[in-house]
């Protein structure tokens, strides 16, 4: 678990315990509640608020997910694959989506790890996009009719968003000292090379 540092100043309320440094206090005993007033919470991995991060890497892939159902209607009411240029915008849109949610969901995940461990979480999460869209390829093969039509072929298109999604749900969850490669605990300094 990551150590958390809390500044406080007169006036300032730490929402973890819910209490009140008052001016010139220097004990624990002298500390009163308050609710008029925010945290200042410095995290030792950076300065990033990865929760709003993680946040953002959800919304889009869930966005990236809605514009290729948007994609998939339009082709519908043209009639099929190539048949409107509008199918295009949303294709691209939730292509973006989906990269932007991975982007971010990296970010996360990577704050506070050495330099291997930061390559190696960006391999394992294009492995896992590559293996869901492997498994959708194969799911729709075996679900498919025999005369499919053009909408099976866009069926595997869904697991990139919904690989973005499973790792931004479950990949910046895991602590820093669950995965290898924290920075500082190997032969180097924190924040060097050395692993």
């Amino acid at each position: 678990m990551p150590r958390t540092a809390v500044r406080t100043r007169p006036g300032v309320l730490d929402i973890r315990e819910g209490l009140h440094a008052g001016a010139g206090s220097q004990t624990s005993s002298q500390i009163t509640p308050r609710s008029d007033a925010v945290a200042v919470v410095a995290d030792d991995r950076g300065g990033m608020d990865s929760t709003r991060i993680r946040r953002a890497a959800v919304a889009a892939a869930l966005v990236s997910f809605v514009f290729f159902g948007v994609k998939d209607l339009v082709m519908a009411a043209a009639g099929g694959v190539g048949r409107t240029w509008w199918e295009n915008p949303p294709f691209y849109i939730a292509f973006v989506l989906a990269l932007v949610s991975l982007v971010l969901t990296g970010l996360v995940a990577c704050r506070g790890r050495t330099w291997i461990a930061r390559l190696g979480l960006v391999l394992v999460m294009l492995l896992f996009c590559a293996a869901a869209a492997g498994v959708g390829v194969l799911v729709v093969g075996v679900v498919q009719p025999a005369d499919p039509g053009w909408i099976w072929g866009e069926l595997n298109l869904f697991m990139l968003p919904l690989s973005a999604l499973a790792l931004a749900l479950v990949l910046p969850r895991w602590p820093v000292a669950q995965l290898p490669g924290r920075a500082g605990t190997g032969r180097g300094a924190a924040g060097t090379l050395g692993v």
